[in-house]
């Protein structure tokens, strides 16, 4: 077995980069354990989504297809490994992404063939459907209730704890930051549609990507907090600009110019391409039957 998640709190760095593998086969938190599945199968790769609700109308194209561009990547690369997508379906990025996943998944085939896959959407409310839309303005809601209906599973507060507000009078800001810790918990592979301009707001996208990369955010209390709530894995930043907002030439986004360049990636995390094979291992002659959710 490859060893389990130990944090020190003195370097503040996870010890062993296998954790993300081995909450397959230990008992860290894994999606797995959130009951979607009598019998899951194959183990699937978990992507999360997060990003801007206003991406400008100039840069929507070019995040699309970059997303697009991973997407048909991780499908290549994984072809006995279910890939399921933890999204939000907030306006903008959201529902973007949630849109080119839907067209792009491959569907569980209607045979017990060791190739069948089944792909998942499965929606991270932070509030119960009928509150949540209610933030949506009228010209989004027909979009989102298109996408809620092709989801596989929908989570949210009122069968999830780890969405649930411990103080009823919270204000919004703190659903959407519960929200945000759930994805990026639960998600391998971040995408995160970002400015790189961190506007200090609880629960924006700021706070999800300095989260994801075990950096300390200024609505975090401490830094131990954050390292211990997430396994190791990959943001992967698609620059995307707001409308009205300022442009960011600096450093502060990461984008990857080259859209495969994250393959190898090395670093205090192990390559995507050592988990994807290793993935592709354990996946490799297990039939996925598409189970009905508990």
């Amino acid at each position: 077995m490859m060893g389990s998640k130990n944090y020190n709190s003195n370097n503040k760095q996870r010890q062993d980069p296998y954790s993300v593998t081995s909450a397959i086969m230990d008992n860290e938190p894994h999606i797995h354990a959130l009951g979607l599945e009598k019998d899951p199968g194959k183990v699937p790769l978990i992507i999360g989504v997060v990003g801007h609700i206003d991406p400008s109308e100039e840069c929507i194209e070019k995040i699309s297809n970059d997303f697009l561009t991973y997407l048909q990547l991780l499908i290549k690369e994984l072809p006995n490994t279910p890939i399921w997508m933890l999204n939000g379906l907030a306006a903008g990025a959201d529902s973007i992404a949630a849109e080119i996943f839907i067209k792009s998944r491959r569907q569980s085939l209607k045979t017990e063939s060791t190739n069948s896959i089944n792909d998942k959407l499965i929606a991270v409310l932070p509030k119960i459907q009928a509150n949540y839309i209610d933030d949506f303005p009228r010209s989004d809601l027909e979009t989102f209730n298109k996408l809620i209906k092709s989801c596989d599973h929908i989570l949210d507060p009122s069968n999830q704890w780890q969405l649930q507000l411990k103080n009823p009078n919270s204000n919004d800001s703190e659903c959407y930051a519960l929200q945000g810790s759930f994805l990026v918990r639960y998600s391998y592979i971040l995408y995160s549609f970002y400015d790189g301009i961190d506007n200090g707001k609880e629960g924006g996208t700021g706070q999800s990507v300095a989260l994801h990369q075990g950096r300390v955010h200024r609505c975090f209390s401490n830094e131990e907090e954050i390292l211990a709530s997430r396994e190791p894995g990959h943001t992967i930043i698609i620059n995307t600009q707001r409308k009205g907002g300022i442009k960011n030439n600096s450093n502060e986004v990461t984008v990857n110019d080259n859209i495969y360049s994250f393959w190898e990636k090395k670093g205090s995390d192990i390559s995507p391409k050592f988990i994807f094979e290793y993935y592709e291992k354990l996946n490799t002659g297990i039939a996925d039957k598409n189970q009905e959710p508990i």
